[in-house]
């Protein structure tokens, strides 16, 4: 599969470059950025790298599409989202995370919107699940706005620090999606 790169207002959805690791892996290894995360204990710029690679094979296999963010003004990186294809039963997980610095001002939105936009029109997915730590109010907030639905929760599913979080498991169906 060819990557593709979608244009929004403010930001451009684009494939990860090599270039991207250092501001990748900065932002990894920032708790406040990565709290919310399966990588919240950090990763090596070699694992990163190793990501970045992986991402642009993946590509090239349409398993797993993953897009920079780039700040349409300042051509930076501001975070990275992606869909986990599940192929032969037509749905996708999606993911994302934001730069501090661009948190709560509508970025998460538009990028969630950009690329569930593209998973039921243009790949014609079925279904597109979110999933979300419960303290992460925003990425809930987000969700819902978009019109994901709760499905169900997995109790204690996430260690953070010395306590257990549940998690809660979201989705989207083609023929919800009003985009």
């Amino acid at each position: 599969m060819k990557p593709v790169i979608l244009e929004g207002k403010r930001i451009v959805l684009r494939p990860l470059k090599m270039s991207d690791t250092k501001v990748l892996w900065k932002n990894m290894n920032d708790p406040y950025v990565n709290k919310y995360l399966d990588s919240r204990d950090g990763v090596t710029m070699k694992k990163e790298m190793e990501f970045v690679r992986k991402a642009v094979k993946d590509w090239k296999k349409g398993e797993e599409l993953v897009w920079g963010v780039e700040h349409r003004k300042s051509k930076q990186i501001i975070g990275t989202c992606a869909l986990h294809l599940r192929k032969r039963d037509n749905w996708a997980s999606f993911g994302l995370w934001i730069s501090k610095d661009f948190q709560g001002k509508g970025y998460g939105k538009e990028m969630t919107t950009l690329a569930m936009d593209y998973g039921f029109n243009k790949l014609r997915l079925n279904r597109i699940q979110y999933e979300v730590f419960a303290p992460n109010k925003g990425s809930i907030a987000l969700i819902e706005s978009l019109g994901g639905k709760r499905e169900g929760k997995r109790r204690q599913a996430v260690k953070m620090g010395n306590k257990y979080s549940d998690d809660f498991i979201y989705s989207i169906l083609r023929k919800e999606w009003k985009r």
